[in-house]
């Protein structure tokens, strides 16, 4: 779901950073709603997937430097 409605427009990098109380991230999911044609049960789901694993409670992750520059990482 992620990939087919946010990676459009932002990196795995921009989720991976970051953080927001729940109602926050259903604010944003709300806005960006138009923009993407998620209907409401995509909606549902991806809300309650960053309100539980990306809220101001989780650590941050270690992300490569180069993830966050937008690069790709390959493993070979």
């Amino acid at each position: 779901m992620f990939l087919n409605n946010c990676s459009g427009c932002h990196s795995v990098a921009t989720t991976l950073i970051s953080r927001k109380a729940p109602d926050g991230w259903e604010s944003f999911i709300h806005d960006h709603r138009v923009n993407t044609g998620m209907n409401d049960a995509d909606a549902k789901t991806l809300t309650d997937y960053v309100i539980a694993n990306f809220n101001t409670n989780v650590p941050d992750f270690d992300i490569p430097p180069q993830l966050l520059a937008g690069e790709v990482i390959t493993p070979f």
